[in-house]
């Protein structure tokens, strides 16, 4: 019975220690900022691909143009959000599409554009889209793959020149981490004001944690 107990207690150690080990290594890779993270290579080229789609004639990439620079979902811009000049680089934003139960009251985001030219890149696709408002569950079936295809255009932007619609989020969402808070918050609890999940829920933002910066121009 004492050597079973020996050897009960040292397998219960080593797996403590394997568990320390897992738990520890668990930790470095949440801390790492490459961790899994792609690089956003070109911050002004994002920037700029952004812009130039606010006044492109087909209406979906004005879409992706809206999404690159003020982080919204696609679903949003075509279908339910609003925006409200605050200053130059920032609108109130109402019409989450996502909100989990919480109040949906509107909030203030920083754009990467002048907000007046986000504005009306929005008006001009509520009148060409006005049946999407009315029937936004058509949206998915009639947008996503167009949208799908013509995000190739932020490609370039990105260390694996891929880019898909949701990639535009996370990546506005890293840049103007930079760029409008620069780095003086917390990214967890930046992302997920921004991002409009409340300061409770840090871990939904940290879905959004895709993208790291390596433009040299920008470290």
């Amino acid at each position: 019975v004492g050597s079973e107990m020996c050897i009960r207690d040292s397998l219960d150690g080593v797996d403590a220690n394997a568990y320390r080990h897992e738990s520890r290594d668990t930790v470095v890779r949440d801390l790492d900022p490459t961790r899994g993270r792609r690089g956003i290579v070109s911050v002004d080229g994002f920037i700029s691909v952004g812009e130039s789609l606010l006044e492109a004639r087909s209406y979906f990439d004005r879409i992706l143009g809206l999404c690159a620079v003020t982080g919204r979902r696609t679903v949003e811009i075509a279908t339910t959000a609003t925006f409200e000049r605050i200053g130059p680089n920032r609108v109130l934003f109402t019409g989450q599409a996502k909100t989990r139960g919480r109040e949906s009251a509107g909030y203030e985001i920083p754009t990467l554009a002048d907000s007046s030219r986000v504005i009306k890149a929005l008006a001009t696709i509520r009148e060409d889209c006005p049946e999407l408002i009315i029937k936004p569950d058509i949206f998915h079936d009639r947008c996503s793959r167009e949208l799908g295809r013509r995000a190739r255009a932020f490609s370039q932007c990105f260390s694996n020149n891929s880019a898909r619609p949701k990639d535009l989020r996370a990546a506005w969402a890293e840049i103007v981490w930079l760029l409008d808070d620069e780095h003086m918050t917390g990214k967890a609890l930046y992302l997920s004001r921004v991002l409009g999940h409340g300061d409770n829920d840090l871990l939904t933002a940290q879905s959004y944690d895709d993208f790291t910066i390596t433009d040299p121009a920008y470290n």
